[in-house]
């Protein structure tokens, strides 16, 4: 099953398969997993690539700040579409932020 996403950046259109980034997740049992631990360095270090400070990014999510600070210490987890929202605004495809050992959605 594959969803369509406006890219809220410039209306391209994004195609996602939730179904298999929700296997994905499910892997990923809890905040302390390894693979959960490596994606999220992967968000915060494509965040910081961009030169994007936390409140920029919670202003586009249209969150609070300290949302994004406590996605990227593992203190809440984050969906798949929460992340496919936070790669959108980043401009980056999800699967570039998925752990390595998860190489079959590349």
């Amino acid at each position: 099953m594959s969803y369509v996403l406006q890219d809220i950046r410039d209306g391209d259109w994004i195609y996602i398969n939730l179904v298999s980034l929700q296997q994905c997740w499910n892997q990923m049992k809890s905040a302390n997993d390894p693979m959960y631990v490596e994606f999220i360095a992967r968000l915060r270090a494509a965040r910081k690539d961009k030169n994007i400070t936390q409140s920029d990014l919670a202003l586009a999510l249209n969150r609070p700040q300290s949302y994004v600070s406590k996605v990227e210490t593992c203190e809440r987890r984050i969906d798949v579409v929460g992340t496919a929202l936070w790669c959108s605004v980043l401009g980056i495809e999800i699967v570039s932020v998925l752990p390595c050992s998860l190489n079959q959605f590349k």
